[in-house]
């Protein structure tokens, strides 16, 4: 009778294949293996699916929606056969690589210690701060710096072009040569600070 059970909840109602449940002899290792693990991180997989679904069609999360949609998903997953293949040996591998990660970062934080890694945080976040001023802070430099000589060039055109119609007084000439001057000056120092960067 209990042979009978496993193989209707294992072949024909979970779809799992007979590879699959030889790879676990003892009862307690098929019910966590094939049933416990991958059904947690199922349905932790298809409630965050449901709920980031339902959230972009609606606008916020509804409750009714959220359960309805994790219901024929999971369903789906199970009739296709989906879950008796290749999910069952993919959510245990899953957990054992979140297990090492885990392990390796409560190790860390143990030799460390959390006073420290709020420090170390500080120390990445001021880091990379240095680092971003360097390289974007260079090139906003750079962008005004070339933006400014743009406009300097600009002016000494107008000027050159209002020199070239004539008509004009020798004042005036006077005062647009000597304008003409001053900005090709601060050109030059705009260009030879533009070069350091």
């Amino acid at each position: 009778m209990a042979v009978d059970l496993f193989q209707l909840i294992f072949q024909e109602i979970l779809k799992i294949s007979p590879r699959i449940i030889s790879q676990y002899t003892t009862v307690q290792d098929q019910l966590l293996y094939l049933i416990l693990i991958p059904h947690v991180i199922l349905f932790l997989f298809i409630l965050a699916f449901s709920k980031g679904i339902v959230a972009r069609v609606l606008g916020e999360a509804r409750g009714s929606f959220i359960y309805l949609l994790s219901l024929v998903v999971y369903i789906f997953i199970v009739i296709s056969g989906w879950y008796g293949s290749f999910l069952i040996p993919l959510f245990n591998a899953w957990l054992i690589v979140l297990l090492i990660v885990g392990l390796f970062l409560f190790g860390i934080s143990a030799v460390i210690g959390p006073g420290r890694l709020s420090e170390a945080k500080k120390f990445a976040g001021a880091a990379a701060e240095t680092v971003a001023a360097k390289t974007t802070g260079v090139t906003a430099k750079r962008k005004a710096f070339e933006s400014e000589i743009e406009l300097v060039t600009e002016q000494i055109r107008g000027i050159d072009t209002q020199l070239r119609r004539g008509g004009n007084t020798v004042d005036t000439i006077t005062f647009l040569n000597n304008q003409k001057s001053a900005l090709t000056a601060q050109k030059t120092k705009l260009e030879h600070e533009l070069n350091k960067l």
